[in-house]
């Protein structure tokens, strides 16, 4: 992804991931760690069933956790939309 720095254009490497890839990621990772779909992984990280896990015990559910799409609540702020340059 290139930006402009002091008049030079320089790529960064950088892609930016679409809620379907980033979605499909998640699913074959909780498929291949969990034998879940991410969706059933995410509503069962929501509800707080894996609270209590212990990350040695299976270490893929914190990557799944990170993955996972965060809620998005209010915080007073507008809403601000990337720049994608």
């Amino acid at each position: 992804m290139p930006y402009v720095a002091a008049g030079k254009v320089k790529d960064t490497g950088i892609k930016w991931a679409t809620r379907q890839e980033a979605a499909a990621l998640l699913d074959a990772r909780a498929k291949r760690v969990l034998k879940m779909s991410g969706e059933e992984f995410v509503a069962k990280w929501r509800a707080g069933e894996f609270k209590n896990l212990d990350s040695g015990d299976c270490p893929g559910v914190i990557e799944l956790a990170l993955l996972a799409p965060q809620s998005r609540k209010s915080r007073g702020r507008k809403k601000q939309k990337r720049s994608h340059q």
